[in-house]
């Protein structure tokens, strides 16, 4: 692994990149060489943005046959500057010399896969935060489950720096939903060397023993997937000197455990999944962009989804046959089989690393939920997934339920509150609830209730904005599903207001569909109305190419385009 620096902060390397240079070596060849899967790495550590660990930082320099200072990548500390978390402790705040504790259950970082991606700025701050003298820091990640909190906290406990500040050790537990906490807290006893209170199912007795037992020592605690915040509580069992990471799919848990310490993780950007693809299969990624990109936005950057996704097209694509890889694409492009997708760990990762697959990931949080909070879930999935959102009103109309069940999957992590009060449904999430919990004829109610909205507030063009990206997403459901009558019935409704916000194209395209609808039905009334504004989009985009400042219209049609949403200026792409 590397450590992150900040923007404002990196120098580019002109020494190493000189150094490959002069050389003839690409990126792609050194990555071989030193066994760095992302030639991307080179690229960081060029920039400035990235130094190598000291594992990988001996491997250039013997294959340079030069010393670091000659690569450039010797680090000196600047004078009258202190960077904590550099220090090198070797004794306790007594004087004392200590022997670092790591714990054995502490998994290992993901070198297989070339480290973390796009969680570069999460990891320098919470280094930062580690680093200062403020004991104890207590921080906590929270985000869906396959998100990569785990991950980030198994980097950083593996971080060089980290271990030299954290002179004392470092710990880690994996309290899970249902914990034996006397347990878990009797293996930390253990590896203190300390002996089991008389009362060794007493909670209480064993936090005094380990407390006292860790002192003033320096050390790090891990406690990773906890569900409650009670079960966290029970772990912070240091000293004064020691710090504290949690991870928990529960929001209000990492809330109510760190308080402004708590980091929310959410799906990769689009280029950060493109690189993480890439590391499995970066001659798809390359030759076919499009297909990356739609296979990242399916699983909404999901880590998890993107890693299992990457190992089977890998094992797909090493025979170079064409055919076989094509196969493995068109499968993912079902959700279901990605949730299915198994990522294969030896039997100590699997014991005490993170889930299997994004389906058993989601599985453990699914348990959990009350009968009603499963069965509006599962209404909930016919809504528009992620990143789409729908008002609270169009989830209580649909599921027939009170307020409180999505306040229940609000709290379990698995329905995301936006902060303009709407609610959103990641992709995943959405597919795994209707596989668990199917209730048939749900996207026709939720088609029927966009459709209705849409003529009630025909002239009201801003309630019309509001809901344009879930009124285009029933459209196509509609189209999809062969529901004519709704496919005819919502492109009349909309035309109009396509039309005025310049949105010509969309308009077009919906009422060509209806147009075709109505025809297989025989409803001849319908399509001299779809003709009627057919032939209106047509002479109006006519006028806009045709006439006196038509490129001045058509900026105003893009940027009504654009502030609309993201999602309709996606669509418009897809259709022109």
């Amino acid at each position: 692994m590397y450590e992150v620096r900040k923007a404002a902060q990196a120098v580019p390397n002109e020494q190493l990149k000189r150094e490959r240079l002069r050389r003839g070596w690409s990126r792609e060849y050194i990555a071989e060489q030193i066994g760095i899967a992302d030639p991307k790495t080179i690229g960081r550590w060029e920039r400035g943005v990235a130094l190598p660990s000291s594992y990988f930082l001996q491997r250039l320099c013997e294959l340079f046959a030069l010393t670091a200072q000659d690569l450039g990548l010797y680090q000196e500390q600047e004078p009258g500057r202190h960077e904590p978390v550099c220090m090198a402790m070797t004794s306790d705040m007594a004087g004392e010399p200590v022997r670092a504790l790591y714990d054995p259950e502490l998994p290992m970082p993901l070198s297989d896969i070339g480290g973390l991606a796009g969680r570069e700025e999460q990891f320098y701050v919470l280094k930062q935060r580690l680093g200062t003298e403020k004991s104890p820091v207590v921080a906590a990640l929270s985000g869906l489950p396959g998100v990569g909190k785990t991950a980030l906290a198994v980097e950083l406990a593996h971080d060089q720096d980290i271990q030299q500040y954290f002179n004392g050790g470092i710990l880690w537990v994996s309290p899970g939903p249902r914990p034996d906490i006397p347990r878990l807290l009797a293996r930390w006893g253990a590896l203190l060397g300390i002996d089991e209170p008389s009362a060794r199912d007493n909670i209480e007795a064993w936090a005094r023993a380990l407390h006292a037992a860790i002192g003033l020592r320096r050390m790090l605690l891990i406690i990773d997937d906890a569900w409650k915040c009670a079960d966290a509580l029970a772990f912070k069992v240091g000293g004064p000197n020691c710090a504290y990471i949690l991870t928990t799919r529960i929001p209000s848990v990492a809330l109510q455990f760190a308080n402004g310490g708590t980091i929310r993780l959410d799906g990769l950007a689009e280029r950060d999944g493109l690189e993480l693809l890439a590391r499995f299969i970066p001659e798809v990624v390359a030759s076919e962009p499009r297909i990356a990109r739609d296979l990242v936005r399916l699983v909404a950057g999901l880590p998890l989804g993107l890693v299992v996704m990457g190992k089977y097209l890998q094992t797909q694509a090493y025979s170079r046959q064409r055919r076989r890889l094509q196969a493995a694409l068109e499968r993912l492009y079902h959700q279901e089989e990605i949730l299915q997708l198994n990522m294969l760990q030896a039997p100590f990762e699997a014991s005490a690393g993170p889930a299997l697959s994004v389906q058993s990931a989601l599985e453990s949080s699914y348990r959990e939920l009350g009968g009603q909070a499963r069965s509006v879930l599962a209404r909930l999935a016919a809504f528009p997934a992620s990143p789409h959102s729908f008002a609270e009103a169009a989830a209580l109309s649909i599921c027939c339920a009170p307020a409180e069940a999505l306040d229940e999957l609000v709290d379990s992590g698995l329905l995301e509150c936006t902060p303009a009060g709407r609610y959103t449904l990641h992709p995943l999430i959405a597919e795994y609830a209707r596989l668990a919990h199917a209730e048939r004829g749900m996207e026709e109610h939720v088609v029927n209730y966009y459709l209705n909205y849409t003529e009630k507030y025909a002239t009201d063009y801003e309630a019309l904005a509001q809901e344009i990206d879930n009124i285009l997403a029933c459209l196509q459901m509609a189209f999809e599903r062969g529901m004519r009558a709704s496919l005819i019935r919502g492109a009349l409704a909309i035309a109009p207001f396509l039309q005025e916000q310049g949105l010509c194209e969309i308009a077009q395209a919906q009422l060509a569909r209806a147009e075709q609808a109505a025809r297989l039905a025989s409803d001849s009334h319908s399509q001299k109305k779809i003709v009627y504004y057919l032939e209106r989009i047509v002479s109006a985009r006519k006028n806009i190419m045709q006439g006196p400042g038509r490129y001045q219209k058509e900026l105003t049609c893009k940027q009504g385009l654009e502030r609309l949403s993201p999602v309709v200026s996606l669509l418009s792409a897809q259709l022109s």
